[in-house]
């Protein structure tokens, strides 16, 4: 019995024997996360939920602080965290924070007991 290939949303065909691109990890072989990509989406959550959002919650605080016209309506007081989050999460992908990079590090060191290889020029200097 042969498959019927599925029309997606860009036009193109996905059928069993051609995945669609956009599934595929980004050594474009297989469908699974590795352990490192798995990591560093762990790590930019993490940076986003502790470090971004907290300033992004502080400025909505001031700035949306106003009373009569300019206060805030009930769909802002609702959907400002939302917003926030969607805001965070796109910062710390766009702004490739180091700080990102050695959280997935440690929960690759963590998962498989080796040390994580460091990257030529990623080294960062905490004493000064």
């Amino acid at each position: 019995m042969m498959s019927q290939p599925i029309m997606t949303e860009s036009g193109s065909n996905l059928s069993p024997e051609r995945p669609d691109s956009r599934m595929l990890s980004k050594d474009g072989g297989s469908f699974e996360k590795t352990l490192r990509e798995k990591a560093h989406e762990a790590a930019e959550q993490f940076v986003a939920s502790s470090l971004v959002i907290p300033i992004l919650a502080t400025l909505r605080a001031n700035t949306f602080g106003a009373e009569g016209p300019f206060a805030p309506n009930m769909a802002e007081k609702r959907f400002g965290p939302v917003f926030d989050q969607q805001i965070a999460d796109r910062v710390v992908q766009a702004a490739n924070f180091p700080i990102v990079d050695m959280i997935a590090d440690r929960y690759v060191e963590y998962m498989t007991g080796k040390p994580a290889t460091e990257p030529a020029g990623q080294h960062i200097d905490f004493k000064g």
